[in-house]
């Protein structure tokens, strides 16, 4: 077998491994639409200096085994003048009717990805991710069996104790 045969099959290989996993996704989605579930809303942003490595996290995202109804990564307009011509080619070949870019007018760092996201899906379960790692493909199930059980609090897997000074305090403490 010459070496371009065996590029052009990998090569097929590649788009058929996508076109199975967007059956996948819109399979997925549609089924829990018609159980009347809530949808699951995978929720990030990101800026200039780590837009390259975006796509990276989003596709790990989709490879989930359980997977998000939709990705919405939230971008502030003017880190991105040009909107998606701005963004690299590998993220741009992500999106589709279940990964979505939100330009936002306000910058707000980090707190983009869940600020916006539960104002526009409050009827939806959001969760929020960095955009600078990738996630086992095992992390959404996790945290969607941690909110079956404990429906009323907030489900995380890497969290950051808040400390002021070198006291510890409690959420219902810290100063307005």
């Amino acid at each position: 077998m010459k070496l371009i045969d065996i590029l052009d099959m990998e090569h097929i290989t590649g788009h058929a491994r996508i076109l199975k996993n967007k059956v996948r996704r819109t399979g997925t989605h549609l089924v829990r639409r018609s159980l009347g579930k809530r949808r699951i809303v995978a929720s990030l942003t990101s800026y200039p200096a780590r837009i390259e490595t975006t796509h990276l996290a989003i596709r790990s995202l989709l490879a989930q085994r359980v997977l998000p109804d939709l990705v919405v990564l939230y971008l502030f307009k003017e880190e991105f003048p040009r909107r998606e011509e701005d963004l690299p080619a590998e993220l741009r070949q992500l999106l589709s009717h279940d990964v979505q870019i939100r330009w936002v007018d306000i910058n707000l760092k980090p707190h983009k990805k869940y600020y916006w996201a539960l104002q526009e899906f409050s009827d939806d379960i959001v969760i929020t991710f960095d955009d600078d790692l990738v996630y086992r493909n095992s992390l959404i199930g996790e945290l969607m069996e941690s909110y079956r059980k404990f429906p009323y609090a907030i489900s995380a897997i890497r969290t950051h104790l808040i400390t002021f000074g070198s006291s510890v305090v409690s959420v219902g403490e810290i100063p307005a």
